[in-house]
């Protein structure tokens, strides 16, 4: 089976996937089935014990759980921590992805309930690039080349099929940032939903500069997997406001090692 059930944490099942390669000592936990606001969805995770999934652990989740007894709510709208903050720099608006699970070098986790009252009484969180977690994440996203250069293109349509073993979804460089190693997996799995291409949705450099991101302020925001329904595609939000605009994860995690 794709997903072994391994024992019990917090009450509820803990499970490990066995087919993709890397998630190895990553453990899966059963979620409750309610939606929620990305800062309540982290408090439930913290009340497991554990974090937020990332986009790149929720969708080899997802491609794991096909066929199997969790698929329903694995084809549901997620809420990650993956967070993109969007800069500008140099003349041009850049979005930078990170996802530690640490609460002291992610920004979002660090300031989930500000980003919360941010989003409900305006568009936008701006966050000064003097914040040391933004720094952190910033100095992670450059050395992991996880820095996507922003344009107009909104959404980036990109089809899943691949030509010589890649797709133009996958070798796409926001695609590649949100979900590094399993973004080919990725397209490989939707097409075998069914589906040929698939939309990413992200800030412009238009929204940004009415938003007032300059060289002080970085706009802050997550990335939600869209669910797999009827709309025709299956999506990926690069702009997700920390507001109830998604539901939580469909899995909770427990990383034995917290680094970076």
């Amino acid at each position: 089976m794709p997903i072994e059930q391994v024992g019990m944490f917090a009450g509820t099942g803990a499970y490990r996937l066995t087919t993709l390669p890397g998630f190895e000592n990553t453990i899966f936990l059963a979620r409750p089935n309610s939606d929620a606001s990305f800062a309540n969805a982290v408090y439930k995770a913290q009340a497991y014990h554990g974090v937020l999934q990332s986009a790149r652990e929720g969708i080899a989740w997802r491609i794991e759980a096909y066929g199997s007894p969790f698929q329903w709510e694995a084809d549901r709208s997620q809420v990650t921590r993956t967070i993109s903050a969007h800069v500008y720099i140099s003349g041009k608006y850049w979005a930078f992805f990170d996802d530690s699970p640490r609460d002291q070098s992610n920004v979002g986790l660090a300031h989930a309930v500000k980003g919360y009252e941010s989003h409900m009484n305006k568009d936008s969180w701006l966050v000064s690039m003097k914040d040391r977690f933004l720094r952190r994440m910033l100095r992670r996203a450059e050395k992991a080349d996880r820095i996507v250069e922003l344009t107009e293109e909104n959404p980036l349509k990109r089809s899943l099929v691949q030509e010589d073993g890649v797709s133009p979804y996958a070798s796409d460089p926001i695609n590649k940032a949100i979900l590094l190693d399993v973004a080919e997996h990725n397209a490989t799995y939707q097409v075998k939903r069914g589906y040929t291409n698939a939309p990413t949705f992200h800030l412009t450099p238009s929204q940004l500069n009415g938003m007032g991101v300059d060289k002080d302020h970085a706009e802050i925001r997550f990335v939600r997997l869209g669910g797999i329904g009827n709309i025709g595609d299956v999506r990926t939000y690069a702009s997700s406001q920390f507001t109830k605009d998604g539901s939580v994860g469909a899995v909770r995690i427990i990383k034995p090692n917290k680094k970076p």
